[in-house]
């Protein structure tokens, strides 16, 4: 994702604002039973629409069509074909009061989920849910989602499935309190359901639901991201400033601006950093001092009426230098990259593992040079060691081959290996190291080889096709050179390619240099050769002015992919919404837990 203001130096930071995909199912309420305690909002202004009342509580102590009055049951996901479904009663015999109580249970045949939900205003500017929920062991098998919570789902910044949810805890435990809030303000929240949902083996009550609203909401803590994503986001949601995002400048870097506009410059870096990149909180927390870049540049700025652009680059990348991020990079007069990445680098000699044998007392495993490219090194010797410096290749079944080299961040063109020797019957040679493979007997001495980068971890300008699939040696083999949604008409084809490998013995998929991109249509190309695939992610996105702004003002030609073009238009459209009230936002946090399936695909697939 690329996000831009108006640097005068013509600087352009690169981010990607997704850190680390949800459920929803959306249905009407109806409000007609006077059994739960109510707030008349009054009539409509529009005879053609019906104003959503204020809900102060739902008790459980009545039941309509098998759902607690004042809410509604539908199905809120499948994970069968068959019809068990969960169960959602009334429980007069465990309730924290007024007599009953909402009991839902499951188990691991259960393949149709009911949830329930309540259409809450959206004349409000916050709601928070309070209720107590008990367990009876509470577990997830392996075929289901791990799906226990409440909360809100909403039409937001990412339309109709963002929401703001709390799960239950699993296990077995007595009466708890459970709150769980929304700003909806802040979430630019509208059409906000409430909504209960099980799809875990076992049983949950829940009792005493209450909301409260806007001051009400005062003394109620605010959500708190737990779990791994936790390190990566600071505050949920934030006021900020509405800066317009510009498309890259194609004029070419300048080469020196003026004091006034460096200081400009810095506020408008200040601001991307803080709107437009999600790992900001989480290099800030690490040490990175953006401040201190900051301050560098205002010095700058104050020593000299013109200012270097390349010395302003310099100070900036200095300064993040610490930051590993391969999503992100500033390019001025040179390119910037701040991804220290750990690359093979390979001597040019294979060897083989030595069946163990046996020296009487102990099994000893040889490996032996078997292919060599090196004059100090010959086919027949024996490899002593370190062992960290096997790297496996591939070879015939039942056979374990391993090329020599390290694995380092540093560039590196050689390094030593050991390996034994025949010890001279007229000189004792001295031992070098020790070892692990063999006798330690045996001498052992060191050779430098020559090393040459891996290819696998390099990705270079190339004009290939992003989609191709050819003959080799009878085998089908596929090529995928990206993932790029600009590119969303080819890689349909990939997708559908699936469906005709399914039915091959075996197949080829070769990603090596691939750029990179949208994930799903690897998932989407899985699920079609497969059957299934498996998706886990943590999640979550950045919204903001920033981010939203720079997607939006990407321009909708006539060869851009529809999907592409859907997805600038929904951000055009929440560009709008924040342009009226500009908010830095964390969206869809969580992570998907899908069940596990195995998939129906039962030949050979080789991914290079």
């Amino acid at each position: 994702m690329i996000n831009r203001g108006k640097l005068y130096g013509r600087i352009e930071l690169f981010f990607k604002a997704i850190i680390l995909p949800a459920v929803v199912v959306m249905l009407h309420t109806i409000f007609s039973v006077p059994t739960y305690a109510e707030i008349s909002l009054g009539s409509s202004t529009d005879s053609d629409e019906v104003a959503i009342e204020w809900v102060s509580s739902i008790d459980f102590d009545t039941f309509l069509d098998g759902a607690p009055a004042g809410m509604e049951k539908d199905i809120g996901a499948t994970t069968g074909e068959t019809e068990v479904t969960n169960l959602i009663e009334q429980d007069t015999t465990v309730f924290v009061s007024s007599g009953s109580s909402l009991r839902i249970s499951g188990g691991d045949s259960t393949t149709l989920w009911n949830s329930l939900f309540i259409d809450l205003p959206d004349d409000i500017s916050c709601v928070t849910a309070r209720f107590y929920v008990k367990g009876d062991n509470l577990y997830h098998e392996d075929n289901q989602y791990y799906n226990c919570y409440a909360g809100f789902w909403y039409d937001g910044l990412l339309g109709d499935r963002s929401n703001t949810l709390t799960s239950f805890p699993q296990g077995t435990y007595d009466w708890t309190e459970v709150t769980i809030s929304l700003n909806l303000d802040a979430q630019l929240a509208r059409d906000v359901r409430f909504t209960i949902f099980s799809s875990i083996c076992g049983t949950v009550w829940i009792d005493d639901l209450t909301f409260l609203y806007d001051d009400e909401c005062g003394d109620i803590e605010p959500y708190v991201v737990q779990g791994p994503l936790a390190a990566y986001i600071d505050e949920l949601h934030q006021p900020t400033t509405f800066v317009e995002m510009l498309l890259p400048s194609i004029e070419d870097c300048t080469d020196s601006i003026s004091g006034r506009e460096v200081l400009q410059d810095i506020e408008m870096l200040r601001y991307l950093f803080e709107n437009a990149y999600s790992g900001y909180p989480y290099w800030k927390n690490q040490g990175i001092d953006f401040d201190a870049v900051y301050e560098n540049l205002t010095e700058l700025a104050h020593d000299s009426e013109r200012v270097s652009v390349a010395d302003m680059e310099r100070i900036i990348a200095d300064g993040l230098r610490g930051i590993q991020d391969g999503h992100f990079s500033i390019t001025g007069h040179e390119r910037h990259r701040f991804l220290n990445r750990k690359n093979p680098y390979f001597a040019d000699v294979i060897i083989e593992r030595i069946p163990a044998v046996s020296d009487g007392s102990s099994l000893i495993t040889e490996y032996s040079v078997i292919r060599s490219n090196c004059d100090s090194v010959a086919p027949g010797m024996i490899y002593a060691g370190p062992e960290d410096r096997l790297f496996r290749v591939l070879s015939r079944r039942g056979v374990e081959q391993f090329q020599l080299g390290v694995f380092t961040n540093e560039y590196t063109t050689e390094a030593a290996f050991q390996f034994l020797t025949d010890p001279d019957p007229s000189e004792e040679l001295p031992l070098e190291s020790s070892h692990t493979f063999c006798d330690d007997s045996v001498s052992v001495v060191s050779i430098t080889l020559p090393l040459h980068e891996g290819n696998l971890t390099r990705v270079e300008d190339h004009d290939d096709p992003t989609f191709e699939m050819a003959i080799a040696d009878g085998i089908d083999v596929v090529r995928i050179s990206n993932f790029s949604i600009q590119n969303d008409d080819c890689l349909q084809e990939f997708v559908e390619s699936g469906e005709v490998l399914a039915e091959k013995d075996v197949f080829i998929v070769n990603l090596m240099g691939n750029r990179g991109g949208r994930s799903t249509y690897a998932k989407d190309f899985v699920n079609n050769l497969n059957g299934e695939a498996q998706w886990r992610m943590y999640f979550a996105m950045l919204c903001s002015p920033a981010t939203v702004g720079s997607i939006a003002a990407v321009p909708i030609t006539a060869d851009i992919p529809e999907g592409y073009a859907e997805t600038i238009n929904r951000m055009k459209q929440a560009l709008e919404r924040l342009r009226e009230s500009p908010a830095r936002n964390w969206m869809h946090i969580g992570d998907e837990l899908p069940p596990r399936q195995m998939g129906d695909y039962e030949g050979r697939a080789v991914f290079l």
